[in-house]
């Protein structure tokens, strides 16, 4: 049977705001987690589809012969939990997946990189899927022995994760020295259609605004990226968890 709400859960927060590194941060979500089964978490910026792996915000404490196995053998391609979370806003777990409830019917390759988890002890967990502004996606996996978590240990689970991972994102700005550029909702607007290859006319009729506005919107968004061109700001812009999926 799963446990209880633990009487210290809600110290949690204060706790993780004290720490300078995120695998200490990885630590206390551990020690939180352990009380439900879960013994293995990976925290981070969701991949996008078209690069299904972790990039550079991703933290986590799986085996190194698991990631060896994820990438040699193209696993994110596979990535049930990936395949969930972008068509779903709420948290699932291997049994949703595996009973068709996390909105579709698992392939053989999906159903065959959770058999490959659980032959290594980790049958039972949680995806969570987190939100941020400007569009930012992340998300958050705790995964172990179990039991398969009810509903109450999802709810925990959860508020762990999400705590967990703000803080990481906070903590791995800070040492890489980056900060997110913030876009106008125009300027993600402008970037998200030429991504689907419209146009300026195109954009512009749209959006009901003058080709040179967008222009001018493309513009502010090259210069707050950074970026040489537009198929280069289009492409940090993506990278950066700022046009959704």
């Amino acid at each position: 049977m799963n446990q209880v709400l633990p009487p210290d859960l809600f110290c949690f927060p204060l706790e993780i705001a004290g720490l300078k590194k995120c695998r200490a941060v990885g630590d206390a979500l551990l020690r939180a987690m352990r009380p439900f089964g879960m013994t293995t978490y990976a925290i981070g910026a969701l991949p996008h589809p078209d690069d299904p792996y972790p990039g550079g915000f991703a933290v986590s404490n799986w085996p190194s012969e698991w990631t060896q196995t994820y990438f040699s053998g193209h696993m994110g391609e596979h990535d049930p939990f990936l395949h969930a979370l972008q068509l779903s806003s709420a948290p699932v777990s291997p049994r949703d997946i595996r009973e068709g409830r996390a909105g579709f019917a698992p392939s053989p390759e999906e159903l065959a990189v959770m058999d490959a988890a659980a032959a290594i002890g980790r049958p039972n967990g949680l995806a969570v899927p987190i939100y941020g502004a400007q569009g930012y996606r992340g998300i958050g996996c705790v995964c172990g022995p179990g039991p398969d978590p009810d509903p109450r240990t999802r709810i925990v689970l959860q508020f762990l994760v999400w705590h967990a991972h703000e803080r990481m994102r906070a903590l791995y700005a800070a040492d890489t020295g980056t900060e997110t550029p913030r876009l106008s909702l125009r300027e993600r607007e402008v970037l998200n259609a030429a991504r689907r290859g419209l146009s300026d006319d195109e954009i512009a009729q749209a959006a009901a605004i003058s080709v040179r506005t967008v222009r001018f919107h493309f513009e502010n968004a090259r210069r707050k990226l950074e970026a040489r061109n537009r198929t280069e700001a289009i492409a940090t812009a993506v990278q950066l968890q700022l046009l959704g999926v």
